[in-house]
């Protein structure tokens, strides 16, 4: 096992002569075992990685950490999300063994609000659902936590929508994030009014 010992030689010839060896015998890492609070990182947050090495009695425990441009990693092994992807986190022994372990995290941006507002639509009698979709807005703008924006897209239903019945309407927006950002986003509601149908006077 890991430790250190002396080793003693004494004179058969009667002299009392003792020569002292000293032996450390060095455990090498077999295997390097990486874990982490979460597989997802929101971009310019920070979480820590742990690399355990295998054994438990391994002389020399320090590892080298590394990743892509997707993630920086520091020397204690702090792991900050730079843009969205998927990063493979090594951690590589420094006792020569040559043992590498590896723990992949994937990178994106956080969804924190919608900045953009939509308000109450008036449409007049008759008007399709198809022309209603025209004065709602198709996309909207996301951010997330460090005001990173994107334009994400909207798609509108309103079941109970009837284009000659005057009266007002839920139409409800559901909203899809863009490629590279995760969380769930505000769903919006937005009253839609029809108005009344046009009073025609008869002639004369």
């Amino acid at each position: 096992k890991a430790g250190s010992a002396n080793i003693y030689a004494k004179a058969t010839d009667g002299s009392g002569t003792i020569a002292v060896c000293r032996v450390t015998v060095i455990q090498y890492m077999t295997s390097i075992q990486m874990s982490a609070p979460a597989t997802t990182l929101a971009v310019g947050n920070a979480m820590q990685i742990r690399a355990t090495a295998v054994p438990a009695d391994t002389s020399n425990k320090e590892v080298t950490y590394t990743s892509s441009d997707v993630s920086s990693v520091n020397a204690s092994g702090s792991v900050r999300g730079l843009k969205p992807g998927t990063v493979t986190i090594q951690a590589k022994a420094k006792d020569g063994s040559g043992v590498v372990g590896s723990i992949r995290i994937t990178v994106s941006y956080q969804y924190n609000k919608t900045t953009t507002m939509v308000g109450a639509k008036t449409v007049t009698y008759g008007t399709s659902w198809n022309d209603v979709l025209k004065v709602l807005p198709a996309k909207v703008t996301v951010a997330d936590h460090y005001n990173k924006t994107a334009q994400a897209t909207v798609k509108w239903t309103c079941a109970s929508y009837k284009a000659t019945t005057a009266g007002t309407y839920k139409a409800t927006g559901i909203v899809t994030l863009p490629s590279g950002w995760t969380g769930k986003p505000a769903t919006f509601t937005v009253n839609i009014t029809v108005q009344a149908a046009p009073v025609i006077s008869g002639g004369a």
